[in-house]
């Protein structure tokens, strides 16, 4: 296919990528400088993905690569799906639900973005073909909050009859909300840190009106950011709750979810609750972040 071949003999290894550049006034404001959060390790480029697809699959076009991960679906949101890639563990596709792969409909290929949030991994797009179908860095950890969450909020934005039960609320309390208290302080400390990069540095705002954009790694005891969005032209203030606390509570649903429980439940939610905020003002303190 004429759509992902390359001389990959001509690619050069994957570089750092250089700090941005801020002004005097807003270097000023800043707790870390931009290099200081340069990363120990490469996180991925367009080159290594282009590497690891010739290794595995030849020269396969992008059409028959969707195809082929399509039994490999990693979640859904309203506007696209993300896939795995069988046998490539480090990237992922993220594809526009009117992406069409008939016969006869014609797929663009993929091209570079530069990649500017280089600190970390974010899932940030490395490729995107413009036309529906992107390359994503593939970010470790378990979507939070609620299964099906999306459905729960389709339905309620449409007043449907998609309503969180008893079931749901248990789940969202067991599996979430007290495994992630008892995470240790610095945890928090690294999500901090994450946010006043995405913040301070990188300019960009968290989108955590939908909790699923925190992935929990409950291994490593890490939270992974993603589904970041562009702040450029307009600042984005640090805002304790939005920014840190909402994701862990679900605060679209939080009161569904506390209607949803059994009264003896209440007081071990609000426990945990609490033992989070005081957790993610530690470190947003620690970070500089916190007034």
């Amino acid at each position: 296919m004429q759509n992902m071949r390359i001389d990959f003999a001509k690619i050069k290894a994957p570089c750092v990528q250089k700090a941005v550049k801020l002004s005097t006034e807003q270097l000023k404001t800043l707790r870390y400088l931009p290099d200081e959060f340069l990363p120990a390790q490469k996180i991925g480029s367009y080159e290594d993905f282009l590497k690891k697809i010739r290794t595995v699959y030849g020269k396969i076009g992008l059409k028959r690569l969707i195809k082929k991960c399509k039994n490999y679906e990693l979640g859904y949101g309203n506007y696209s799906r993300v896939y795995g890639i069988p046998g490539v563990d480090d990237y992922v596709l993220k594809v526009n639900h009117k992406t069409k792969l008939g016969l006869f409909n014609k797929v663009p290929p993929l091209e570079k973005l530069k990649n500017d949030l280089y600190a970390y991994n974010f899932g940030q797009k490395i490729a995107t073909n413009r036309h529906g179908v992107s390359v994503l860095l593939k970010t470790e950890g378990k979507p939070y909050s609620l299964p099906n969450w999306i459905d729960f909020y389709n339905s309620a934005e449409t007043e449907g009859n998609y309503r969180i039960k008893n079931i749901d609320a248990e789940y969202f309390l067991n599996e979430n909300l007290s495994r992630v208290a008892k995470f240790p302080q610095e945890s928090f400390d690294r999500f901090a840190k994450k946010v006043y990069f995405l913040q301070k540095v990188a300019n960009r705002y968290i989108d955590f009106y939908n909790p699923n954009n925190l992935l929990v790694d409950y291994r490593n005891k890490e939270f992974n950011i993603i589904d970041v969005g562009s702040a450029a032209g307009y600042p984005v203030p640090f805002h304790f709750y939005r920014d840190m606390v909402s994701p862990f509570v679900d605060s679209y649903f939080k009161n569904d979810i506390l209607k949803a429980l059994s009264p003896d439940k209440f007081a071990e939610f609000f426990r945990y609750e609490d033992m989070i905020v005081e957790k993610c003002r530690k470190a947003a303190l620690k970070c500089g972040l916190a007034k």
